[in-house]
């Protein structure tokens, strides 16, 4: 069977990454992703509108609760794709949702494996964040502590539930295992993903390498973080 084609052109983006598409329906064709930046450039130019209309206020709130539930809490761009495909790693995503970033990286040729504790099924509500959908690409009924079974691959953890240790047990299962490489993409300490203790162990255990805007809803911070495992101090004295 022949590897699917990698998203490289404007009109693969727009077809095979509808998410991606309904985002730039909102904000513009030329909007930059980070919101921070977008509130920046409208009060610089004048174009800012303290208020707006009522429509103009809803239609972005109302179109991300649809593309939430349809596809995923992040909007993947094909600046973030190509950045998975070029660090050349297999990908175990936990709490794949829908499984829409597994899909948009197994079309751009990554190798991934996804898992979610209540993967959305047509008749089933279990999985209340994503009612009345399907996936979009397979995602295997599991706990989050599966990413301790595949250390040699990379962990993706898109948006993690707030306040819920779903990342928290995946990351120190997958570190227990001797997992070395995090994708997280999600907002900081104090945000909407995660809880505490999972950015804690992020502070402690991870080297943060680099990071990248994601399309961002207005209110929302999220961003796309690559972290290395650091091991213990103790462990590094020992090795010296």
């Amino acid at each position: 069977m022949s590897s699917p084609a990698r998203i490289t052109t404007a009109t693969d983006l727009e077809v095979r990454n509808p998410l991606y598409h309904e985002w730039r329906e909102v904000f513009g064709h030329d909007a930059v992703y980070d919101s921070r930046v977008r509130f920046e450039e409208e009060i610089r130019t004048g174009s800012y509108r303290r208020s707006p209309s009522i429509e103009e206020s809803i239609r972005p709130h109302q179109a991300r609760i649809r593309c939430v539930s349809r596809y995923s809490w992040a909007v993947p761009s094909p600046e973030i794709i190509e950045a998975i495909v070029r660090i050349d790693s297999p990908i175990v995503e936990v709490g794949a949702g829908t499984g829409y970033w597994a899909k948009m990286l197994r079309d751009a040729g990554v190798d991934v494996v996804a898992f979610d504790q209540h993967p959305p099924e047509p008749d089933l509500a279990a999985n209340h964040w994503h009612k009345n959908t399907t996936q979009w690409s397979e995602v295997i009924r599991s706990d989050a502590t599966v990413a301790g079974d595949f250390p040699d691959r990379t962990l993706l953890l898109v948006w993690p539930p707030y306040d819920e240790d779903m990342a928290t047990r995946a990351l120190r299962a997958y570190a227990g295992a001797g997992g070395r490489q995090l994708i997280y993409v999600g907002e900081g300490p104090g945000g909407c993903t995660g809880d505490d203790a999972f950015h804690e162990d992020l502070e402690r255990w991870w080297v943060e390498l680099a990071y990248m805007a994601v399309p961002q809803w207005f209110g929302i911070h999220d961003y796309a973080t690559f972290y290395a495992h650091q091991p213990p101090l103790e462990l590094v004295a020992d090795s010296q």
